[in-house]
């Protein structure tokens, strides 16, 4: 956590949406280590990570879900936080298209309060 307190120190008093971003950069660069996947993405997708890829089915029909987790801005000043999911053969061949299965409403006004509920939503799916 040290890095994550410096660089929240060192944020000019700039909009909220500057302070997550940057501090979702920071996030992205330590979880993922150089590390390439294909997770949800796009413009408002501050923060997106793997959490976990489990089995599905049985006997020649098993099939794995990896699921992700998106910090994501609905508005300048809003956002939410989405559990993504998709269908895999063991292969990582994609068997159907990338689904948002919930969105949670993130109510707080501080950089640092948004990325620990998007912290705790994680540990959360983690079983932690």
């Amino acid at each position: 956590m040290g890095i994550l307190e410096e660089t929240i120190k060192e944020l000019k008093v700039s909009d909220l949406d500057q302070q997550v971003r940057e501090l979702s950069d920071i996030i992205t660069q330590e979880e993922r280590g150089g590390k390439k996947y294909d997770g949800p993405d796009g413009p408002n997708t501050f923060l997106s990570l793997f959490v976990l890829k489990d089995q599905r089915g049985r006997g020649k029909f098993i099939t794995f879900r990896e699921v992700f987790l998106t910090l994501e801005r609905e508005q300048p000043e809003t956002y939410i936080i989405g559990v993504w999911e998709r269908q895999v053969k063991e292969s990582n061949e994609t068997v159907g298209p990338m689904k948002r299965i919930k969105a949670i409403e993130v109510k707080e006004n501080k950089a640092e309060k948004i990325l620990r509920k998007y912290a705790e939503q994680l540990q959360f799916l983690k079983g932690k």
